[in-house]
């Protein structure tokens, strides 16, 4: 005779055992094999789909757990996990419904009211955010990554005193954290205290020295400090840690050499101005950027504008120096600077669309300066 066949209740007690133990794939093959057996039941579900969140497989977790809930829409901790595989996969509005279950079935669930909190704020609903995360310090006043988070919600908000006590609270948990140090520098720079914001930089980098984003912020806190070349060396130091991920330290960098006459180069730096967090002159054409190395005698350009109407202003007198160089300029400005025209020889667009016939390329007004190689010495003034 054969022996005994593990029955599902057997295997369900042995994946439990080897869960515990943290023995996730021999947990795993026992949830598997009752899900052969019984397709609908809910503990295989369940805890097949937290070994998979726990390995990282969270498309087939989230799957499993949906399963599970459908078979028991009553358990907080199906919704949260779930939640948590989604929000794993960025998902965020399906993350935040999932939640939104977990604490209406369990009020006083505190980690469920803290992920509420971090899909709401990755959708953008700042102040739904805010109430999810002040709910999680209700519950948990010592949850250090709620008041981290709360503070990163209130500077969304632009409320930079109450970032500041957030941040606070958070480092009188954690003192150690070098992101909440890095976080509340910035809030303090916004607050116009440059000084006290360079000290949290300070700890910041002296707790993470490889920082690239706190080594560019200090960077920002000494040029308010007006000490440059200190300025300089931390932007420096941030651009040579940060690889792939320097952009911001390079556009920094080009404002304090802009400032300090230094044309060339913070006209080059200004370009990375699009590969920020939060892009400018970001506009793209059917047609290349034109920087000034190729020759386009009698061809036409369109130069249009980026940021504000004062720099407009200020950048288009560089206009008639393209048509000097053979070129047919198109002006495309905004409506409120369509009379602003210099030069005879410059063709006016204001209505300008993609795909004008013969156009080879366009600038934009920041990158003129930088097209022209620009030295300090070099600056149209007519």
């Amino acid at each position: 005779m054969g022996g005994r066949r593990d029955t599902p209740e057997d295997l369900l007690k042995a994946g439990l055992a080897l869960h515990q133990q943290g023995k996730i794939a021999g947990a795993a093959r026992c949830y598997e094999k009752i899900l052969r057996i019984d397709r609908k039941s809910f503990p295989a579900n369940y805890f097949l789909g937290l070994t998979c969140g726990q390995t990282g497989q969270y498309r087939k977790a989230a799957e499993l757990l949906g399963r599970a809930i459908a078979l028991n829409p009553e358990m907080p901790e199906a919704h949260y996990n779930r939640g948590t595989a989604l929000l794993e996969l960025k998902e965020y509005g399906d993350a935040e419904e999932c939640f939104a279950a977990a604490v209406a079935l369990k009020p006083n669930y505190a980690a469920a009211w803290f992920n509420r909190g971090d899909t709401l704020r990755n959708l953008e609903r700042h102040e739904e955010a805010l109430a999810a995360y002040d709910m999680a310090i209700v519950l948990n006043p010592d949850h250090v990554e709620a008041h981290f988070y709360r503070g990163m919600v209130l500077d969304e908000l632009k409320r930079f005193d109450a970032a500041l006590a957030s941040y606070d609270k958070a480092i009188a948990l954690d003192p150690g954290m070098a992101d909440i140090w890095s976080n509340r520098g910035a809030a303090l720079l916004y607050l116009d205290r440059p000084q006290d914001g360079l000290a949290s930089y300070d700890e910041a980098v002296r707790l993470e020295p490889g920082d690239v984003h706190s080594w560019a912020n200090r960077g920002n806190a000494l040029l308010a400090l007006a000490r440059f070349d200190e300025a300089l060396e931390s932007y420096e130091t941030a651009i040579k840690l940060g690889g792939d991920d320097h952009a911001e330290a390079i556009f920094n960098r080009s404002i304090l050499r802009l400032l300090l006459g230094d044309l060339a180069g913070g006209f080059d730096d200004y370009e990375w101005r699009r590969y920020v967090k939060r892009p400018v002159g970001n506009r793209t054409f059917d047609k290349p950027l034109w920087l000034g190395v190729q020759d386009l005698s009698g061809k036409t350009i369109m130069v249009h504008d980026e940021q504000g109407l004062g720099d407009v202003i200020q950048i288009c007198r560089y206009l008639p120096l393209l048509a000097e160089r053979g070129m047919r300029v198109l002006f495309s400005p905004r409506r409120p600077l369509v009379m602003v025209q210099r030069s005879g020889a410059l063709a006016m667009d204001h209505d300008w669309r993609p795909h004008l016939p013969g156009r080879r390329g366009s600038s934009r007004w920041p990158s003129r300066p930088c097209s022209r190689r620009c030295r300090r010495r070099w600056r149209p003034c007519r």
